[in-house]
């Protein structure tokens, strides 16, 4: 009995551990996409204009860590660390962070940049989050991060927009 009971538990483990689900917003800038990834990795300035990381350290570069700080709409803020995976230039900056323990929570942040046909880019924002706990705490992230996320999407465009037409607000 013991040995049937500790086998279920290995297998859901096994499960939990394999559990993933993804938060995912898009937003259309109109901007190039050297002009988004300026915005992007211009990480001194996130104090002044970003409404959900107020401070990011660290060098944007694959294989470094970064610490950050965390600010929902509602509640204290959170300070984080996690990896660089992926800086290439105009197109994707990508880290991985999560809790110590490697498969109760781990979430790959993502930023992807495409262009428009017309020009313009669409900036493909998110997180992937896998292990388990990544089932208990979907309802959660998807009500208070997914609305983060687009207010944030929207603070990009409104800087890339403005970096990539300076005269834009004087026309207005």
């Amino acid at each position: 009995m013991k040995k049937r009971t500790f086998l279920f538990g290995i297998a859901g483990l096994a499960w939990a551990t394999r559990q993933r689900f993804t938060l995912r917003t898009d937003t259309t800038i109109a901007a190039s996409h050297e002009e988004v990834w300026a915005v992007l990795t211009d990480t001194a300035s996130y104090p002044g204009w970003n409404p959900l990381i107020t401070e990011l350290t660290g060098p944007l570069r694959p294989g470094e860590p970064i610490r950050f700080v965390l600010q929902p709409s509602a509640g204290q803020s959170i300070r984080l660390r996690a990896n660089v995976m992926q800086a290439e230039p105009g197109f994707e900056l990508r880290w991985q962070g999560g809790l110590p323990l490697p498969g109760l929570l781990d979430i790959d942040h993502f930023f992807l940049l495409s262009t428009t046909y017309g020009g313009q880019t669409v900036l493909h924002h998110g997180e992937d989050y896998k292990g388990a706990l990544a089932p208990l705490l979907r309802p959660l992230l998807t009500r208070q991060l997914l609305p983060a996320f687009e207010t944030l999407n929207q603070a990009i465009k409104r800087r890339s927009e403005r970096t990539a037409s300076p005269h834009a607000e004087e026309q207005a």
